[in-house]
Parts: structure tokens; C-alpha cells; sequence
């Protein structure tokens, strides 16, 4: 069935992509917070704790979750971390890594396109679990590129 078959009745008893990241959370005994039009959750993995943040466009059926890096980049290093970030980048399946020049702040992304598409909420967990494994995975090397000092810069590159 095309998305412009689908009947008003089914639309309205259809699950909203907001009831829907609520029904997750709520399994999940995560606690969300609405915040300035968007949703937050806090991710405590294996290497840090960090806020999450989730942006839902209902009426174009998208849906966007950013894993927010807790420390801002210190306005000397930002070149140095656009570096580091374009090749961490490099190959990731889902997901990227942006930074506000401006601002220092890092976020990754990951994003969904709902469009056509009737079961939201495992493709929304897979989206939320695919963002915070991979921030987790790469958060010690984030950290470790902010604080550290020039040494080894070129040897640190090379190990991304």
C-alpha cells in the first residue's frame, strides 16, 4: 500500500514517532525530558556520561538524535578537531560527527526518514542504540584529542 493509500482511520491509530521514542524510554526505564522543543536523555556508557538530545518533525515523519560531547573544543584546537573529526567520519556506516566552529561544540548524528515507512519504533531504538554505541566507541579518542597537548598529534591522527 502507498503511503498516500493508507486511510485517515489508520493514521490516527497509528503511534506518533514522539509516542513512540516515549514507549522506548519508558522499556528502557530512561528518563526523558522535554527541553526546548526537542527531547533529552542522559547516555551513561562505557566511557563517559553525556546528554542526548532528540529532534522530531512529525509532519515530515523525520527524526533526528544527537549525542552531545560534554566538553566544548578550546577555540586553538578547532582546526585540529576538524581534522580529527572528518577521519573519524571516514567509513562510518550510520551516523556523523559535526562541530560548530564557531562554538567548539561536537555532536553525533544519527537521522531517520519515516517517509512511506509504518513500523517506527524498532528502526527508532536502532537509531538511539546505533548513536550511543558509536559516540561511546569513539569518545576516549575525542577526549583524549581535546585535552591532549601537540605531541603525537600525527601519530594520533593515524590511529583513527
Amino acid at each position: 500500500m502507498l503511503p498516500a493509500e493508507i486511510s485517515l482511520r489508520e493514521r490516527k491509530t497509528a503511534m506518533t514517532i514522539t509516542e513512540n521514542l516515549k514507549t522506548i524510554a519508558q522499556e528502557e526505564g530512561w528518563n526523558i525530558q522535554e527541553w526546548k522543543g526537542m527531547f533529552r536523555i542522559d547516555a551513561d556508557s562505557r566511557h563517559g556520561t553525556w546528554q542526548t538530545f532528540c529532534r522530531i518533525m512529525e509532519e515530515e515523519k523525520r527524526f533526528c538524535y544527537y549525542s552531545l560531547c560534554p566538553v566544548n573544543v578550546p577555540k586553538e584546537k578547532i582546526p585540529y578537531l576538524g581534522e580529527v573529526l572528518t577521519r573519524m567520519n571516514y567509513g562510518l556506516k550510520v551516523g556523523n560527527f559535526e562541530m560548530d566552529y564557531e562554538t567548539g561544540e561536537i555532536h553525533f548524528k544519527t537521522y531517520l526518514d519515516f517517509t512511506g515507512q509504518e513500523k517506527e519504533k524498532p528502526a527508532i531504538a536502532q537509531c538511539i542504540y546505533s548513536n550511543i554505541v558509536t559516540f561511546d566507541h569513539y569518545f576516549p579518542k575525542l577526549m583524549e584529542a581535546i585535552h591532549g597537548g601537540q605531541e603525537g598529534r600525527e601519530a594520533f591522527l593515524k590511529s583513527l
